[in-house]
């Protein structure tokens, strides 16, 4: 077999050494043996079919070259035919050429080494340039040895870890639990039942990391997570019924409105620290995915922030308890975060990376991710299954060589903490076998993690060997050299649990007359107090707070600066560091004056407050400083004896700062030096570089161009711009630069809200900064405009900016249009797009006001408020809305917090909401009793006595519409027409014809006669035997029988009521 070490030859200078293996059976096709892992060679492919032989064990890579009989282990890949041949005993073999050069076994060199096989017109044929080859068994090499089981003994705590709890392909959302599918709940509970069939049978908290929704073909938080949730609990409680703790963070599938875990949650044997994918402006940050294309930087710089604070404060605190840090996304380096996918979806992870890869070289820290299990884009690493301890290397995103939103580059570093997915439960897409979803168990003992992986067929390796994506093809940026290992099950993680306290000082130097600062560093202790010292008082003064401390150096020599830091227990820890302190031995003795910043001070505002300190050259040793003004009336002194001082300037007009120092020159003769600055005060306003930016204040935003933002819109090529005030005096190179003027109308006041969001508004426009997120206009508004806000250090200057930016476009100053308008590109980093901000620190304070909106959600209008800080808002009359009554003005749309006029006071821009009561209205009681009686007279009728046509159908038709009406009334207008429908259908029947009956005589009419159907007389004062019946309101006549007779009297009803009378006449002549 061809080793990975070399020996020296005596016709080659270097020979591959050969491994003698046992079992070995060429003749057998099936033979299978058991080799090291340091013995094993991976072929790299390069162009034209050649490949690189590469040695994992010692990172090398074989090397021959044509006039050489040597062969060497070199950083360098160098490339190789590889020849297919007939093996010499069985099978096939390869040969490995290089011209007419081959690797070859030598006897006499014993070992292997470069052979010209043309010396002797050879070739491959040749049986020592054969090479039989032998691969990795899948699934069984190279898995090593796992650990010895440590798990004798009670664990403290016992966690399950998962994530991705998500169907492979696409179902409707869920409205209830039983819309889970069962392929997918069938998975979790396979897994947790070889889980307790392997003997755990208590879980004490369950750390689930993101994505719990139906997939339903989307991606960017599109689903509520709560039933995906609450079918995964069910799950975990039928196995373990005990089990109700459990932590929860935001996947990139899932919404924001659960309660998702966040920030550091504290248990007696453990910690666990969660950060969310969410886009939401969270005040811990998040780490999205697709970063390189939604402009997540700040997002993720601000979650690496709060992620050190807290980590840094472990530490010094001495904090020994394992820390579980959930995030939904990884931080190493795939096709993913590549061109290959084209969105850079972890782009920057590096900020996360160095935050806990730092804080990780004192605290034990377990990183748990989920996301990958879609496309193989982790296969280098381990595909559904990655494992890596602290010592292994990891790929991380090379930010620096960002192209555009992704990045084709990585750096590899080295862990100092546990890096592993918690385990795929939904879905993985290229796996190979079912046992590529899985689950882990965590044992923490006092001194040890012990961790478990678990597929449904049970215990499983914790890492899987490492392959290249086939699908995207990622061997271009990931060569084989990167491909990982497995790592059998259980593996242990050995706690630290020396945590050494100390206490850490930097050496440090300065000159006579100068300010030093010096900052403790503190690791794993508890402190209650720090107590400073200088060994030498005559060198320098001390004054501390904490764990920082100012020296003003007073005299050269060296010294020793102490602190010590006492824990709660009473136990203390020393640090200390030299201090030297030096003088200009070659200039004379001076002093001048200059504010906190080095600069000179000539001109202060009225109400200014200022720093001053002397300037020294040339002195060996200060005795003593003295202070003093000429004019007590114009500037107020706050500390006349030390090194430094604060000056108010009262009122305006000149006044002298005199400071007079006295000191020993080189022979310790004691001499005195004065410096004097005359300073004019006046009522201009003046501004200074902020070193940050405060909500509730006002500031001048100055670009990189030097020009302030004004409130000035102006076309420039199709887009509108602010073309910027030029601001001479600005001084972007000077971190401490002030600005003197009458520049109010450049202020623009910031305000943020609960979410982190900012609004800038100008006070002389009144109106708000708007900045659009898909185009590059820049307008003013009338109403608010939320803004993000990014921090960094200038690019062309020195000291703090900001970036504004609406989605992944930021207020940019352009070259071309020589405005600032919006820019989609890079961000605080890029120079065109930072902000220095001046604030008012003398001169007349310009007011600070607010305006207050209302809201009346679509009710009358009313008038905004513009109301100083601290005032309160004046109560308007009531708005009025139709249908609804007025219920009180809120401060959230939701209509949950009320506000109170009498005592509430204003201190940011405030939009108020009005809440309506809707006024209930009775239903109207419509009269449907006439069409009840008209109904029920209708029923009466005999259908059978009228012809089967139209009429007779429409009669049917208008009879059902109206004991519809009469089931479900809708109005008056519908009762009226149903009525008015049947009525005249009836009027519409047709009798069937019947033979006509013999005449009978006709009686004289006497005056009991009656007329037929009326029960009235029938006296007619005229001739003959007509007869007139007088015409009814048919409304009130309903028919009483199905009589000729009343048939007729009903027709003619119905025709008076129409406005007709019907007479029909009858010959009284036989």
């Amino acid at each position: 077999m061809v080793g990975a070490t070399t020996h020296s030859g005596s016709k080659a200078g270097s020979v591959l050494d050969k491994v003698e293996v046992s079992g070995l059976d060429f003749s057998d096709a099936e033979n299978q043996l058991t080799a090291q892992e340091t013995n094993l060679w991976t072929a790299v492919e390069g162009e034209n079919g050649t490949v690189a032989l590469y040695n994992k064990a010692s990172n090398k890579y074989m090397h021959f070259e044509s006039g050489n009989r040597a062969v060497t282990l070199t950083d360098e890949a160098t490339y190789y035919e590889a020849v297919l041949t007939d093996h010499h005993a069985a099978g096939k073999a390869l040969a490995f050429r290089l011209g007419t050069w081959y690797l070859n076994f030598s006897e006499s060199q014993n070992g292997f080494c470069a052979y010209d096989a043309s010396t002797y017109s050879q070739n491959e044929t040749k049986d020592t340039n054969q090479y039989a080859l032998y691969e990795v068994k899948s699934g069984v090499t190279p898995t090593p040895t796992p650990d010895p089981d440590p798990s004798e003994g009670d664990a403290k705590a016992t966690l399950l870890f998962c994530s991705d709890f998500q169907t492979g392909t696409e179902v409707s959302p869920y409205q209830s639990v039983s819309d889970v599918p069962e392929s997918l709940t069938s998975v979790m509970t396979n897994i947790s039942k070889a889980i307790y069939d392997d003997g755990v049978t208590k879980i004490d908290r369950v750390l689930a990391v993101g994505d719990y929704t139906a997939y339903t073909g989307r991606y960017n938080y599109d689903a509520d997570a709560t039933i995906g949730i609450q079918a995964f609990k069910n799950i975990i409680q039928n196995r373990w019924t005990d089990t109700d703790q459990f932590l929860f963070i935001q996947g990139n599938h899932d919404q924001a409105n659960y309660p998702f875990d966040e920030g550091a949650n504290e248990y007696e044997d453990y910690i666990v620290y969660c950060i969310n994918t969410t886009y939401n402006s969270s005040e811990m940050g998040g780490f999205p995915w697709m970063q390189g294309s939604t402009g997540s930087e700040a997002q993720v710089k601000k979650a690496a922030q709060k992620l050190g604070d807290y980590l840094e404060g472990c530490i010094t605190a001495g904090e020994t308890r394992p820390i579980f840090i959930m995030v939904h996304l990884p931080l190493h380096f795939s096709g993913r975060t590549s061109s290959l996918y084209g969105n850079g979806d972890n782009l920057y992870s590096s900020y996360l990376f160095d935050v806990i890869n730092t804080a990780a070289e004192d605290l034990d820290i377990v990183y748990l991710y989920g996301h990958n299990h879609s496309k193989g884009w982790d296969n280098y690493i381990g595909g559904s299954r990655v494992f890596k301890r602290p010592g292994d290397t990891i790929l991380i995103p090379d930010l620096t060589k960002k192209s555009g939103s992704t990045t084709d580059s990585y750096t590899k570093e080295e862990l100092n903490f546990t890096y592993m997915n918690a385990g795929y439960i939904g879905y993985f897409h290229d796996a190979t076998a079912a046992d590529e979803l899985t689950a882990t168990v965590c044992r923490i003992y006092d001194d040890k993690l012990v961790l478990s992986r678990y597929s449904e067929d049970g215990l499983i390796d914790i890492g899987s060997v490492g392959k290249n994506n086939t699908r995207y093809n990622d061997s271009a940026m990931i060569p084989a050299t990167e491909l990982t290992q497995a790592t059998a099950s259980p593996v242990q993680i050995d706690l630290n649990q020396v945590a050494v306290p100390s206490v850490t000082l930097e050496a440090a130097s300065g000159k006579v007359g100068e300010k030093v600062a010096l900052k403790a560093t503190v690791k794993h202790i508890k402190a209650s107090s720090y107590k400073w010292s200088i060994e030498d008082p005559a060198i320098a003064d001390l004054t501390a707070e904490e764990n920082t401390a100012d020296v003003f150096c007073k005299k050269a020599g060296s010294t020793n600066v102490k602190v010590t830091v006492t824990d709660t227990d009473g136990n203390t820890t020393v640090g200390q560091a030299v201090l030297e302190v030096s003088y200009d031995q070659t200039a004379g003795a001076s002093a001048k004056i200059q504010d906190a910043d080095g600069n000179g001070v000539t001109t202060a505002g009225k109400n200014e407050r200022m720093i001053l300190k002397g300037a020294l050259s040339g002195i060996p040793e200060v005795v003593s400083y003295k202070w003093s003004v000429s004019d007590p009336e114009l500037a107020e002194l706050e500390d006349a004896d030390s090194a430094e001082t604060a000056v108010t300037f009262k009122g305006k007009g000149e006044v002298t700062v005199t400071l007079l120092v006295t000191y020993k020159d080189a022979q310790g003769q004691q001499q005195t030096v004065t410096a004097d600055t005359k300073v004019t005060v006046s009522e201009i306003p003046t501004y200074k570089r902020a070193a940050e930016m405060k909500p509730g204040k006002s500031y001048l935003i100055i670009g990189s161009s030097g020009k302030a933002l004004n409130a000035e819109i102006s076309p420039v090529g199709g887009v509108a711009c602010i073309a910027g005030t030029e601001m001479q005096t600005a001084d972007l190179g000077n971190a401490g630069d002030v600005i003197k003027g009458e520049y109010s109308a450049l202020l623009w006041t910031i305000e943020k809200d609960a979410n982190g969001q900012y609004t800038l508004y100008n006070k002389a426009a009144k109106k708000y900064l708007s900045l659009s997120a898909s185009e590059r206009n820049v307008n003013l508004t009338d109403t608010p405009v939320k803004l993000s806000v990014e921090k960094g250090a200038l690019s062309n200057g020195s000291g703090f900016c900001v970036a504004f930016y609406n989605g992944t476009m930021y207020l940019n100053h352009s070259k071309s249009k020589q405005a600032y308008c919006g820019y989609s590109g890079e961000t605080v980093t890029n120079a065109n797009n930072q902000f220095a901000i001046y604030e008012l620190v003398g001169g007349e304070a310009v007011k600070t006001t607010y305006t207050v909106t209302f809201n009346s959600w679509g009710g009358s209008a009313v008038a905004a408020q513009t109301v100083e800080k601290g005032a309160k808002v004046t109560e308007p009359s009531a708005p009025t809305l139709e249908g609804y009554t007025f219920a009180g003005w809120y401060t959230d749309e939701a209509c949950t917090t009320q506000w109170n006029f009498a005592t509430g006071v204003v201190d940011r821009n405030l939009e108020l909401y009005a809440k309506w009561n809707e006024i209930e209205v009775p239903e109207p009681v419509i009269d449907t009793a006439e069409l009840q009686k008209l109904v029920d007279e209708m029923d009466r009728v005999d259908l059978e006595k009228y012809e089967k046509d139209a009429a007779y159908d429409a009669f049917v038709a208008a009879l059902q519409n109206a004991k519809a009406v009469l089931t479900d009334p809708e109005s008056e207008q519908a009762v009226a027409e149903a009525k008015a429908a049947l009525t005249e259908a009836y009027a519409n029947l047709k009798l069937i014809e019947m033979p006509e009956p013999e005449p009978t005589p006709t009686p004289t009419p006497g005056k009991d006669d009656k007329t037929p159907g009326t029960g009235k007389d029938n006296k007619n004062p005229g001739k003959g035997t007509t007869t007139t019946t007088p015409a009814k309101d048919s409304s009130k006549v309903v028919p009483t029988g199905d009589s000729t007779e009343g048939m007729m009297v009903v027709l003619c009803m119905m025709a008076a009521a129409a406005g007709v009378i019907v007479i029909r006449k009858k010959s009284a002549e036989k």
